[in-house]
């Protein structure tokens, strides 16, 4: 059993579902894999919605018990995809790591996770490993070159590897420790012990429990140095974690540590068990110099820290009823001038931009870095209009950093600025600072946005779900239902839906078995209402698939929708390539989808296309046999950045009559395709 609630995990599993896209794209940003991701030419978008979604929903599933740990279907096809695309063993650990370090980030900004938390967190750690485990038996299992063989020393070494690379995804001191000795250790745990390295540590210590002074639990075990005894006990329990202390002579002070210690399977040492340790210090939020918490480059807070003091200074601040403010600040073009300039000329730009802010704002809160080119700076009893004040401040200190007097190019920012409020929680503030980085960067940077209108457009949200919520309860028991739309594949799957119950801010409807089989946790769903009322966007929080219901929360209302199309559109069934020609100027890429109006198109670049002028598009449709050429006049409507390396594009077809009929056969072939793949898809389950 768990010693973590049932109604806590259930917490989790809802806050995972809900926050699936943050999760997922947190993860497709993390360093490492998008170096692996570029390196094997995978598209991050791709793999998203190919695999990062469906195992995070599975994760918050076996949470809850759900899904069976460890047998996760989308994992297997996963590793299937990345052995094809000859990804290393080694390489699918990192990128399981960057899922936990993304997933407990998340949920560390939800405030579900602190130092106080830790049969939660040995809990979810748990479910992770078992999981991973899975993952690495798969692999094996399919890895026809591996020869059971007696281990070298050489294998041995491999063997350490993947541990040593989760070893430095921890910011905090761990260790795997093999017969009371380290075994793999990160560079935190040998700040803490005093040491360089794992033979450094061997010289001076005979055991990992030298550096505890004191323990609360089995204590007797562990004070006559019965360390096997002690180990055994502690991992007889639910829970794996201890609270140490250390008495620093040296330093003349006491430090306290809560310890998770859990054992680990060994793959070569079946005679003595490892154990893995993860050290949790007691600090408090002001302690600011402790250099586990300073930028190495830029020698202010790090993210560490400001994820530390966040949740404190917040919820000091709702007790206390005194406001606090933060402002984040995203400098765009850092991969620009490590590009021209060198990293170098890049790391002297960051280095000079933080001291600037840091010595005119420090002491107003707490000014961090919180990823490579975004800083934060939380101000304490501050209002969003002295906030704002300081954010352009701010602003006018980057643009002054002159690097290079012969082009006269400075960097160029986002500054986003948002208030905390008596009902936000971080996550709800850090998605309004989200909301508005992205609108600055597409309006074109060197500017400040705060979230007044933000919060006044969520104020009116509020007004109309509540309203919404209302009108369908009056509609329960009654013959009327809900006109509401799915899309599966671009082409639309209507229901006339039941509801069947309304909560606090959810409704659970029953729909057609054909659009439940088109829809996954957190896909959109559109209801259509009176005329002159804004149609309804929900998104899907739980689906029932044996009774046809799903439930439909977080709604937005739009004045203008895909409901509002008068052409069906279809995705392809493979991307078929696309060229597209303005004046003397040629781009490649991909056509993903089409209809009678439009189409959408990838490219890797759109370096030098503008709105202006008529594009000539050449493509290729096919369906069964045929195959026929469509070479058209589009103009350009409008382009999304897919935070991949890539741009969609959005081109307003001008079809000849010709034209016209051949698309509207193809489109109305797929169309019947894709409906037909549904069907199926209920037919064999």
């Amino acid at each position: 059993m768990s010693l973590v609630s049932s109604s806590k995990l259930q917490h989790v599993n809802a806050l995972m579902v809900q926050h699936t896209d943050r999760i997922a794209s947190a993860w497709m940003h993390e360093e490492s894999v998008i170096k692996i991701f570029e390196h094997h030419k995978i598209s991050r978008k791709k793999f998203s919605s190919l695999f990062a979604n469906q195992i995070i929903t599975y994760f918050a599933d076996v949470l809850i018990g759900k899904q069976l740990v460890g047998r996760c279907p989308v994992m297997n096809k996963f590793i299937d995809y990345m052995i094809s695309r000859d990804i290393t063993i080694k390489e699918i650990f990192v990128i399981c790591m960057a899922f936990r370090k993304s997933m407990i980030h998340t949920l560390a900004l939800a405030n579900v996770l602190d130092g106080k938390e830790l049969p939660l967190i040995d809990y979810l750690a748990d479910i992770f490993d078992k999981n991973l485990s899975g993952v690495l038996d798969y692999y094996d299992s399919i890895d026809k070159d591996k020869k059971d063989v007696k281990p070298k020393a050489s294998d041995i070494e491999e063997y350490k590897k993947p541990f040593e690379i989760m070893m430095n995804q921890f910011d905090l001191p761990a260790v795997i420790i093999y017969d009371h000795q380290p075994f793999v250790a990160n560079k935190a745990f040998f700040d803490l012990a005093g040491c360089e390295s794992i033979e450094d540590y061997t010289q001076t210590h005979t055991s990992v429990w030298e550096l505890f002074d004191t323990v609360n639990r089995f204590t007797e075990t562990y004070e006559s140095a019965q360390y096997d005894e002690w180990l055994e006990e502690l991992n007889s329990q639910d829970d794996h974690s201890v609270t140490i202390t250390r008495n620093r002579q040296e330093e003349k002070n006491t430090q306290r540590y809560n310890v998770v210690i859990k054992k680990m399977p060994c793959k070569y040492c079946t005679d003595i068990d490892h154990y893995c340790a993860v050290f949790y210090p007691e600090v408090s939020a002001a302690n600011v110099d402790s250099q586990s918490y300073i930028d190495p480059l830029t020698k202010i807070a790090n993210r560490h820290k400001f994820d530390e003091v966040l949740p404190e200074w917040v919820k000091n601040s709702q007790k206390k009823k005194t406001p606090i403010s933060i402002i984040v600040i995203e400098m765009l073009d850092l991969a620009h001038i490590n590009k021209m300039y060198g990293s170098e000329m890049g790391d002297v730009v960051l280095e000079e931009f933080a001291d600037q802010v840091n010595i005119s704002f420090g002491e107003y809160g707490l000014f961090a870095r919180i990823e490579g080119n975004k800083f934060a700076l939380i101000c304490k009893d501050t209002q969003l209009e002295r906030a704002v004040e300081y954010a352009n401040v701010i602003l006018s200190a980057g643009q002054s950093i002159i690097f290079d007097e012969t082009v006269k190019l400075s960097p160029k920012f986002s500054v986003a600025v948002a208030q905390f409020h008596s009902q936000d929680t971080i996550i709800t503030v850090c998605g309004r600072l989200n909301i508005l980085l992205n609108e600055i960067n597409k309006a074109g940077s060197n500017r400040v946005k705060d979230d007044s209108k933000l919060l006044k457009e969520e104020a009116e949200r509020i007004k109309l779900e509540e309203k919404f919520l209302n009108e369908c309860s009056l509609l329960i028991g009654t013959k009327e239902t809900l006109e509401t739309t799915n899309y599966y594949k671009e082409v639309p799957i209507g229901s006339k839906a039941i509801i069947k119950r309304v909560k606090e801010d959810s409704i659970i409807l029953s729909i057609r078995a054909i659009a439940i089989y088109a829809l996954h946790n957190g896909d959109t769903v559109f209801i259509k209402r009176a005329k002159g009322e804004k149609t309804v966007r929900g998104r899907v929080l739980n689906i029932d698939k044996e009774n046809n219901f799903i439930e439909l929360g977080s709604f937005i209302f739009i004045m203008s929708s895909p409901l509002d199309r008068k052409s069906v559109h279809v995705q392809l069934e493979s991307a078929s390539v696309a060229k597209l020609r303005l004046h003397d100027k040629q781009w490649s890429g991909e056509l993903r989808s089409i209809s009678l109006t439009s189409a959408e198109i990838v490219l890797p670049n759109i370096r030098g296309l503008t709105h202006d002028g008529e594009i000539m598009l050449q493509t290729e449709l096919r369906w069964d046999e045929f195959r026929k050429p469509l070479n058209t006049k589009a103009s350009l409507i409008k382009i999304r950045d897919t935070h991949s390396g890539s741009f969609t594009l959005v081109l307003r077809l001008m079809l000849t009559t010709h034209q016209e009929e051949f698309v509207q056969t193809f489109v109305s072939h797929r169309q019947r395709e894709i409906v037909q793949e549904l069907q199926s898809k209920i037919l064999k389950l």
